[in-house]
């Protein structure tokens, strides 16, 4: 949670923001308060006008969908109510947020339609998207959001010879020996998944670094340097796109290939 603390602390709330795992909903609640509390000192307050309605459940800029769908699944009509009232500015407070509760069971329509806002939201909007586990949105969504899961579990649990591998990648897309990142490329298409998906996480941190929303440590800030907000959402697509090819059985090689092909010319955006 420090980091989550870091970014209200430091006023740097993002435009999206996902919650996964166990005390989703509960830290969803905390940073709507904060978002919306207008004390000077400590954010949440709890004390201000709208941290006691926050409380109360009526605030008027805090609106929670908790999906129309026979499951509570999110559908496309909710996220155009969403996207129809979201650009009527905040009642009360300095920031509107909406609490999308079991996001991940968001129809590939209702993605899809979600998206079109999230790619330029208005400034005062706040995105807060609970789910079960990340992977269950689409990278499109997961690029462009911070991400907070239970202690950041799948992040410390991942094999560090997989996490120096994904970071590799990303470095040698930004050098201009493509020679290189061939190399790197040869991986046993049993870890291919899980270095890909840790690409995309080095890659999303990049994107939330690169646009301000968090601050990078060095390693993140050489990469950062090199790429613009353009080219890593390319790079994201390039390897969600590898990955779904990899799910329906392509060739492992030639998929690895035009990964390579695909990433070079996203840099070259």
């Amino acid at each position: 949670m420090d980091q989550l603390v870091n970014i209200i602390k430091n006023k740097k709330i993002p435009n999206a923001v996902i919650f996964e795992g166990g005390g989703a909903i509960r830290d969803a609640h905390f940073l709507a308060e904060a978002a919306v509390c207008n004390s000077a000192v400590n954010v949440p307050c709890g004390e201000c006008v709208h941290c006691v309605k926050t409380r109360k459940n009526i605030h008027p800029d805090i609106i929670i969908c908790s999906g129309s769908g026979k499951n509570g699944d999110v559908l496309i009509k909710d996220i155009r109510t969403i996207r129809m009232n979201a650009y009527t500015r905040p009642n009360e407070a300095e920031r509107k947020v909406y609490i999308i509760e079991n996001a991940g069971t968001m129809t590939e329509e209702a993605a899809n339609a979600f998206l079109k806002i999230l790619e330029e939201p208005p400034a005062y909007i706040l995105f807060i998207l609970v789910c079960i586990n990340k992977n269950e949105l689409p990278p499109t969504v997961l690029s462009r959001s911070m991400i907070f899961g239970s202690k950041n579990t799948e992040n410390r649990s991942a094999d560090e010879s997989i996490k120096e591998k994904a970071y590799s990648i990303v470095l040698s897309i930004t050098k201009t020996n493509e020679y290189d990142l061939l190399e790197l490329m040869n991986i046993e298409k049993a870890d291919f998944l899980s270095v890909s998906r840790e690409t995309q996480n080095i890659l999303r941190e990049c994107y939330l670094a690169k646009s301000g929303a968090i601050s990078a440590n060095e390693r993140i800030s050489t990469l950062t340097q090199k790429l613009t907000l353009k080219s890593i959402l390319s790079l994201i697509d390039a390897v969600d796109e590898a990955e779904n090819a990899l799910a329906r059985n392509a060739n492992t090689t030639l998929n690895k290939l035009r990964l390579c092909a695909n990433l070079k010319k996203s840099v070259d955006l």
